[in-house]
Parts: C-alpha cells; sequence; structure tokens
C-alpha cells in the first residue's frame, strides 16, 4: 500500500479485529446492537457506532440482543485507512 499522507482518511476494520470480550488493556469501543446474525459459533454484531454501521464477531457467548448496548474491543493495529478521494488503501 502506498505512504499515508497529511489529510482526511477514511477508516476500516474487519469484523474479526472488532470482538467481544475485551482482553485487558483494549481499546473498548461500546455501541448499540441493530441486527444478531447467529453463524455457527461466531455471531456477528451489526452495531451503531457514532452514527455508522459497524459489524463485530462475538462468541456465542457473548453474543447480544438487538437493541442492547456492546462492548466491542478493538484492535488499534488492525485499523485500515483510506484515501475518501481515491478509495486506495493508505496504510
Amino acid at each position: 500500500a502506498g505512504g499515508a499522507r497529511p489529510g482526511p482518511a477514511r477508516m476500516g476494520l474487519r469484523p474479526e479485529h472488532l470482538t467481544a470480550p475485551a482482553p485487558p488493556g483494549a481499546q473498548v469501543l461500546r455501541a448499540r446492537a441493530d441486527l444478531v446474525d447467529m453463524a455457527g459459533a461466531d455471531h456477528y454484531v451489526i452495531a451503531e457506532l457514532g452514527g455508522k454501521s459497524v459489524t463485530g464477531r462475538l462468541s456465542a457467548a457473548d453474543a447480544a440482543r438487538p437493541g442492547e448496548t456492546v462492548r466491542l474491543a478493538c484492535e488499534v493495529g488492525r485499523l485500515l485507512l483510506f484515501d475518501p478521494a481515491t478509495e486506495r488503501r493508505i496504510n
């Protein structure tokens, strides 16, 4: 990917890098669960965070119900940054 440069960027994160429960010391985001999709041992929660829709992967034991607040651990080192004009990854 290209080098980072000053200016606006869009952030992306894969569902497997937005998880629950949060390990000690992890960045934790609180979001409202809108939809929960059960996929075997994993549950994918689609939640509202800061007015945007995000998808996280939870274990069945940590699954939430729609309307509940979920605590999602964010692996900051896994954040993806994109140039909003070209949509190319910049990190």
